[in-house]
C-alpha cells in the first residue's frame, strides 16, 4: 500500500482512539488523569504524523533540467524552467490543499550585513567606500553614494571570466531591487504568500536577480503531483554556481535530505562542475543516498543506440564515485509536456506542441524513456516506504499501548459499576504489580542513563576537540593551503599591466579569497558534515545500547507483545526540537576582520615603496614593475596572515558551538526523551480506580446505559487492536 494510504489509515485509527477517549471522559465519575494522558498522546501522534517530512534534493549543474524534473514530479509547470544561474538557490515544493507560493524575505539586518561585507572587500579597491561604512541600505545618502561609486568601477576589475565580481553583483542587485521591495522588507524575516490568481507573481522572486537577492527561502505548495504532503522536493541551484555561500547552503540542505537525485544532461554529459560536486557529496559520506537521472534530450540523439552510448559512458564515469550507480535515463521535458497537456485550461505553446508531436514519432526513444520513468517512480516509492517503516513501527507501538491501556480502564470500570469487586480488585492488583515492577526498573535505568550521559559527553568532547585541533587534518590542511597559496609572477605582471595599484590589490585579494572559499566549501565543510554524521551515529547507538536491556525488562513486566527492539530516530528528535549543526558560513566572512586595516597597510607599503625608490635612485635605476610586484606580494602576505587568524578563530567558535549548542544539547534531549518514554508506563495509577469506585457509589446514573456504552467502546477497541496487529504483521 502507498505510504500516504498507510498514513491515512494510521490517522484514522488514532482518531477513533481519540473519539473513544473523549466519549469516556463524558462520564464524570469515570474520568481519570489516565484518560487525559492518553488524549495528549493521541494528539501528539497526530501532529508527528502530519509533520513527518521526507526530503528529496534535486541537484546538478546549471541547465541540466533540475527544474523540469521537479515540475514533472509535481505534474505541472510550477517552477521556472531554463532560468539558469539567476534562479533561487533552493526552491522547496510540497503538496498542499491549494496552489500557493510562500516567499520568505531577508530582514534589514541580514541585508545590511551582506552589503557591509561586500563594501569592506571592495574598499580594498576603492578607498572612498569606507565612507559608507557601517552600511545601511535605508540610508538615502549612503545608498546614493554607494550607487555612484560602484557605477564608476572599471570593467577590468568587476568582470572576471564572463561573470561579474561577486561583491559588485551583490551590491548592484540590492540597489536595483531597493525601490521595488523596500515596503515589503521588515526588520526581521517576513513571509509573503501568493495564491490563486496571484500565484504567478511569485516568479519574479525566483527568476529576477534583483528580487532573488532579497530571498531567504521559497516554498511552493501544489495541489497535484506523484507525492503526498509528507514529501518535500528541493530544486537546488546549479552545482557550478559561482557563489560559494550558495553552494554551502545546498550542502546544508543535503545533510537534511533523505534522498538526493543528481541530474545529468545527456546533451552535456558529466561536466567538470559535476565531478567537483560529486566529490563533495562523497566527502560528505552521502553517496549511498544518491540516485542519478540522465535527462535525455531527444533532439540531441539520432537513435536509441546513440542515447544508450551516452548512458553507458555516464555509468562508467560515475563508477569512480560509487559502485553500481543507480541511474535512470528518461526525458523529463517529454514527461512534463505530456502532463501539462492533460491539465484543463493549460495550453502548450506552439513550439512545445511541435516538439511533442515530433518526439512522439521517435518510437524507440519514447518507449525506452517511458520504461525508465516507470522504473524511476517505482524506485522512489520503494525508498520512501523504507524510510517510513521505522516511523510506522513507532506509531503502531504507541497506538497499541493506548488501545491496551483503554481496554484495561474499561474492564476495571465495568466491573466497578457491576459491583464485581473481586474481579475489579484482581485487575487493580495486576496493575499494581506492573507498576511495582516498573518502579524498580525505571529509577535504576534513569540513574544508569544519567551516568552514561556524562560519560558520553566527555567522549564526544574529546572527539570534537581532536577533530578541530591545530595538528588535526582539518585545521592543518586549511593552514597549509593558506600558507602555501601564491600567485605566479606572470599573473602579477598581467594584473598590473592593465590596472593601478589599488585595482591590483583588490584583484589579488579576490583571487586569494575565491581560492580559500572554494577550499573551505569543497574540502573542509564536506569533511565536517561527515564527522557530524559519525557523531550522530555514536550518540544514537550509545543511547540504544544503554536503554535496550531496560526496555526489554519493561515489556516483560507489562506482559505485552511489544517489539523488543528499541531504536532512537535521531533525525526526528532533531526535527522536533529544531537542533541542527552550526553553519560553517561564518568562516567565509573573514573579510570583516580585514577591511580598512588592510587598506592602510597597503598604503604603508606604497609609501615605503616610494622611500625605497628614492634611496635606490642614488645607487641604480629602479624597476617600477618589480617594485609594484613586491608591494603586492607583501600585501598578500599580510592578508594571508590576518585572514588565517580570522578563519582559525571562526573554526574555534564553530568547534565550541558544535560541542555545546549541538552535540551536548542533542544528548540532553535524547536522555530526557528516553526517560519520558519509559515513564509513560507509570501513568496507569491504580489508586485512580479506587477513586472511581467511590464516585460510582455516590453518583446516580443509568447503569445499563453506561455499561452498554463501555461495552461498545470495548468492542471497537478490540477491533482496532486487531487492525494494529495486522499492520504490524504487514510491515514486518
Amino acid at each position: 500500500m502507498e505510504h500516504q494510504n498507510v498514513k491515512s489509515e494510521i490517522l484514522k485509527i488514532n482518531n477513533e482512539l481519540l473519539s473513544i477517549i473523549l466519549k469516556a471522559k463524558m462520564f464524570p465519575f469515570l474520568e481519570t488523569s489516565l484518560l487525559n494522558e492518553l488524549e495528549k498522546r493521541c494528539r501528539n501522534i497526530e501532529t508527528q504524523i502530519k509533520e513527518e517530512i521526507f526530503r528529496i534534493a534535486i541537484v546538478g549543474a546549471i541547465k541540466s533540467g533540475k527544474s523540469t524534473l521537479s515540475n514533472y514530479l509535481c505534474q505541472g509547470d510550477y517552477l521556472r524552467r531554463g532560468a539558469g544561474i539567476i534562479t533561487s538557490f533552493i526552491t522547496k515544493v510540497r503538496r498542499g490543499k491549494d496552489l500557493r507560493a510562500i516567499i520568505k524575505l531577508k530582514g534589514w539586518k541580514e541585508i545590511n550585513r551582506e552589503m557591509d561585507l561586500a563594501v569592506r572587500e571592495l574598499s580594498l579597491y576603492k578607498k572612498e567606500l569606507e565612507d559608507v561604512l557601517p552600511f545601511d541600505l535605508r540610508d538615502n545618502n549612503k545608498r546614493e553614494q554607494l550607487r555612484k561609486i560602484i557605477k564608476g568601477l572599471d570593467t577590468e576589475v568587476i568582470i572576471k571570466e564572463g561573470y561579474h565580481d561577486l561583491n559588485y553583483t551583490v551590491l548592484s542587485l540590492y540597489l536595483k531591487g531597493y525601490e521595488k521591495l523596500k515596503e515589503l522588507v521588515s526588520e526581521g524575516s517576513k513571509e509573503l504568500i501568493y495564491k490563486g490568481k496571484r500565484f504567478k507573481e511569485h516568479e519574479k522572486f525566483v527568476g529576477e536577480d534583483s528580487y532573488a537577492v532579497y530571498l531567504k527561502d521559497v516554498l511552493i505548495e501544489v495541489n497535484t503531483g506523484t507525492f503526498d504532503e509528507a514529501i518535500e522536493i528541493a530544486d537546488c541551484q546549479g552545482s557550478d554556481s559561482p557563489n560559494p555561500t550558495h553552494l554551502m547552503m545546498i550542502q546544508e540542505y543535503l545533510t537534511l535530505s533523505h534522498l538526493v537525485i543528481y541530474v545529468i544532461s545527456s546533451r552535456m554529459g558529466l561536466r567538470e562542475a559535476d565531478i567537483k560536486f560529486l566529490q563533495v557529496i562523497k566527502k560528505m559520506g552521502m553517496m549511498n543516498n544518491v540516485i542519478f537521472v540522465l535527462n535525455c534530450d531527444f533532439d540531441e540523439h539520432s537513435s536509441l543506440e546513440d542515447m544508450l552510448r551516452v548512458l553507458n559512458k555516464t555509468k562508467e564515469e560515475l563508477s569512480i564515485f560509487v559502485d553500481s550507480p543507480k541511474i535512470f535515463a528518461f526525458s523529463a521535458l517529454f514527461n512534463l509536456l505530456n502532463e501539462i497537456e492533460k491539465i484543463e485550461n493549460k495550453e502548450l505553446t506552439k513550439k512545445e506542441i511541435t516538439r511533442l508531436a515530433q518526439w512522439r514519432n521517435e518510437n524507440e526513444l519514447v518507449e525506452f524513456s517511458n520504461n525508465e520513468t516507470r522504473r524511476f517512480l517505482e524506485h522512489l516509492s520503494s525508498v520512501t516506504k523504507q524510510k517510513y517503516q521505522h516511523a510506522l513501527k513507532v506509531w503502531l507501538d504507541r497506538l497499541f499501548f493506548i488501545g491496551s491501556s483503554l481496554l484495561e480502564w474499561i474492564s476495571i470500570s465495568k466491573n466497578v459499576i457491576l459491583g464485581n469487586k473481586a474481579k475489579a480488585d484482581e485487575l487493580i492488583k495486576k496493575v499494581n504489580e506492573q507498576k511495582e515492577s516498573l518502579n524498580k526498573i525505571i529509577p535504576v535505568m534513569e540513574a544508569t542513563l544519567k551516568g552514561a550521559t556524562s560519560k558520553l559527553k566527555e567522549e564526544i568532547k574529546k572527539q570534537i576537540d581532536k577533530f578541530f585541533q591545530k595538528e588535526g587534518r582539518i585545521i592543518s590542511s586549511l593552514t597549509h593551503f593558506i600558507e602555501g597559496f601564491s600567485i605566479p609572477y606572470e599573473r602579477y605582471l598581467e594584473i598590473i599591466q592593465y590596472s593601478n595599484l589599488s585595482q591590483s590589490q583588490y584583484m589579488i585579494f579576490r583571487q586569494y579569497k575565491e581560492a580559500v572559499d572554494s577550499f573551505i566549501v569543497q574540502e573542509i565543510n564536506p569533511q565536517i558534515v561527515h564527522f557530524v554524521k559519525e557523531l550522530d551515529k555514536k550518540i544514537e547507538s550509545s543511547f540504544v545500547s544503554i536503554v535496550e536491556p531496560y526496555w526489554k525488562m519493561i515489556c516483560k513486566a507489562l506482559d505485552k507483545d511489544y517489539n523488543s527492539d528499541l531504536s532512537l530516530d535521531l533525525y526526528q528528535v532533531k526535527e522536533a526540537h529544531k537542533i541542527h549543526p552550526p553553519s560553517v558560513k561564518s568562516a567565509l566572512e573573514y573579510n570583516k576582520m580585514l577591511g580598512t586595516e588592510t587598506v592602510v597597510r597597503f598604503g604603508v607599503y606604497r609609501f615605503l615603496d616610494f622611500l625605497i625608490g628614492i634611496i635606490r635612485k642614488k645607487k641604480k635605476k629602479p624597476d617600477p614593475i618589480k617594485e609594484k610586484v613586491m608591494v603586492l606580494e607583501k600585501g598578500l602576505k599580510k592578508i594571508k596572515e590576518q585572514s588565517k587568524d580570522s578563519i582559525l578563530f571562526a573554526f574555534l567558535n564553530y568547534k565550541e558551538n558544535l560541542k555545546y549548542q549541538y552535540a551536548f544539547a542533542l544528548i540532553d534531549i535524547c536522555e530526557k526523551q528516553l526517560v519520558e518514554t519509559m515513564k509513560e508506563f507509570l501513568k496507569k495509577e491504580a489508586k485512580e480506580f479506587s477513586e472511581i469506585e467511590e464516585r460510582v457509589k455516590k453518583e446516580s446514573f443509568d447503569r445499563e446505559s453506561v455499561l452498554s456504552e463501555l461495552t461498545n467502546m470495548e468492542q471497537n477497541l478490540n477491533e482496532l487492536i486487531i487492525t494494529l496487529k495486522n499492520w504490524e504483521l504487514l510491515e514486518a
